[in-house]
């Protein structure tokens, strides 16, 4: 059977037509596997909101460093990817879309732009970490209770790191001792690279971290920092922001701050008026000082010590007899020599035992005075110590106020002080109160 012509011309056409309708139903799938997507920044976040993945630097720098911008440098989709992926690559991570992104053919170059690389000198989590341990290894300040057990080796894998926020607890350290040589990296750099960083990254930078310092990279490896792409950390900071102090930072040096610390940890000043309060009980604790010291010495010692004095004297009258017979009036001679010295003057055993418990008591109560004297004037070199400008201007003014009113006076020329019952001196006998007369007692050999 033959077909015509026309025919044939019409199956043909037939037939070119459900080959382009195939092709054009597989463009979509062809340019699919050739292009992958780029990678969801949803995913990502979902990744790293659970507490278990708060362990990873990119996640704690994408929630709470200051990330959540994608405008701003080092926070777009890529740049989060490349700081998560190719740096730590968890296995349950979402990497693998973007490891394909990046391999896609005309990717490349994409993912290698510096826009949509991880910020500049930044690390694996578990550098984080061990300079944290370096840290709290030579001193034990606060922020090292965030890691109970940080990674001692720069090598530590992540499965075996501490669960605590690596990268925020490395920050707030550094930003409360910039100094210290392991924040010389990667804190200082990563600060250094972004212009301004303290302004973009609160959070991260501070003023501190743009200084000069002696170029320690503060690796403890020296200048080769090897790979940076193994390694996390985990946990999260104590209140809303783990990228700061729930105290403010220790600062030993001279400073102007309302946000200060005076002495107890619960006691912040966070406000104007909190801290204009907290400057007049400095002047108060100062001007006290004085008025205690003053009144101590010059009023309650000096009875306390006529006090013991007298108590003293009846003791030494109670011991001793036969040495102290010689001194009797004449009418008490005849009292037998062998007389005990609980019989001696009339006072009895108990007596003599109750002037000993008076006299520990008042050399007891004369020690707690200088006790509280010696606490306060600590308390008032801890506040100093605070070296905040306004505290330490109350201080001062506070002394000067309280010597002004309280120590007017020109002291006394001091008394020579005669020992009780010493051969060839004069000893002075004083009531209790302190208020009688004195009574010479003429003693020789």
């Amino acid at each position: 059977m033959h077909t015509s012509p026309t025919t044939a011309r019409g199956q043909h056409a037939l037939v070119l037509v459900a080959l382009c309708f195939a092709l054009l139903a597989a463009l979509p799938s062809l340019s699919l596997a050739q292009s992958p997507p780029e990678p969801s920044r949803k995913s990502l976040e979902d990744f790293c909101r659970p507490a278990s993945s708060n362990k990873y630097a990119a996640c704690s720098f994408l929630l709470r460093g200051g990330c959540s911008d994608a405008s701003k440098p080092y926070c777009n989709t890529l740049a989060m990817y490349n700081a998560l992926c190719a740096f730590d690559n968890p296995p349950d991570a979402p990497c693998k879309a973007y490891t394909d992104y990046c391999a896609a053919a005309g990717n490349e170059g994409k993912c290698a732009e510096p826009a949509n690389k991880a910020w500049p000198q930044w690390v694996n989590s578990t550098m984080f970490q061990h300079q944290v341990f370096r840290m709290c290894n030579v001193h034990n300040m606060e922020g090292c209770d965030r890691c109970a057990k940080p990674a001692m080796l720069p090598t530590t894998p992540l499965a075996q790191l501490d669960p605590c926020d690596s990268l925020a607890t490395y920050v707030i350290m550094c930003k409360a001792m910039p100094d210290m040589t392991a924040c010389g990296f990667p804190w200082k750099p990563m600060c250094r690279n972004l212009a301004k960083s303290n302004e973009v990254f609160p959070n991260i930078c501070a003023a501190s971290a743009l200084t000069d310092d002696n170029g320690d990279d503060g690796t403890g490896l020296g200048s080769s920092h090897g790979n940076h792409g193994a390694g996390s950390g985990s946990g999260s900071g104590t209140g809303d922001n783990p990228f700061e102090f729930e105290i403010p930072p220790m600062r030993m040096y001279f400073h102007q701050d309302i946000n200060d610390l005076l002495l107890f940890r619960a006691w912040v000043t966070r406000t104007h008026f909190q801290y204009w309060m907290a400057t007049i009980g400095v002047f108060v604790a100062s001007f006290g000082f004085s008025a205690w010291v003053w009144t101590i010495r010059r009023v309650w010692i000096p009875k306390l010590n006529v006090k013991l004095a007298a108590v003293n004297l009846h003791i030494e009258g109670t011991i001793g007899y036969a040495d102290a017979r010689a001194h009797l009036p004449a009418s008490q001679t005849t009292l037998p020599l062998n007389t005990t010295d609980a019989g001696v003057a009339g006072v009895g055993a108990g007596s003599r035992t109750s002037l000993i418990v008076k006299r520990e008591a008042l050399i007891a109560a004369r020690a707690a005075l200088l006790v509280v004297e010696l606490a306060w004037s600590y308390t008032l070199m801890l506040i100093a110590m605070a070296f905040n400008l306004g505290w330490i201007a109350a201080f001062l003014l506070g002394a000067f106020a309280g010597n002004m009113v309280f120590n007017r006076d020109a002291p006394a020329p001091p008394k020579q002080q005669m020992g009780v019952g010493q051969v060839g001196e004069d000893s002075a006998r004083v009531s209790e109160d302190g208020k009688d007369g004195m009574m010479r007692q003429a003693t020789c050999c």
